[in-house]
């Protein structure tokens, strides 16, 4: 899939397939929180969280891609996963609460970290 992206008035504007804008739930002008982490762009809806919530889900998605060194498919793969210390919940399933966040955050950390025996 190829995206075309523009620099128009300071906006950045990235054109998207129909379909791809449907499954996530976008619609057209739709404002969103763009974060770069190495050569990875990270696409968060701001209209449907507040703006702190969607804040805190970028910087998950970010720390996670540190913590698998940039690897996009095994963070997709982990982030998909049920993780006992998380009660057997999955990260993305993580992703609706500030509290909920935090507490993924901190899991990520202490991998990172290898604080986890």
């Amino acid at each position: 899939m190829r995206t075309k992206v523009e620099v128009l008035n300071d906006c950045l504007q990235i054109t998207m397939p129909k379909q791809v804008m449907t499954e996530l739930g976008w619609v057209h002008g739709q404002e969103l929180d763009v974060s770069v982490h190495g050569n990875a762009v990270l696409l968060n809806s701001i209209a449907q969280q507040p703006a702190s919530l969607g804040r805190l889900v970028t910087l998950v998605h970010m720390e996670a891609l540190e913590l698998f060194e940039g690897d996009q498919m095994a963070k997709e793969r982990w982030m998909e996963s049920r993780i006992p210390i998380l009660g057997h919940r999955t990260p993305y399933e993580m992703l609706h609460s500030a509290a909920d966040i935090e507490s993924l955050r901190l899991v990520i950390n202490r991998l990172d970290h290898g604080s986890f025996p």
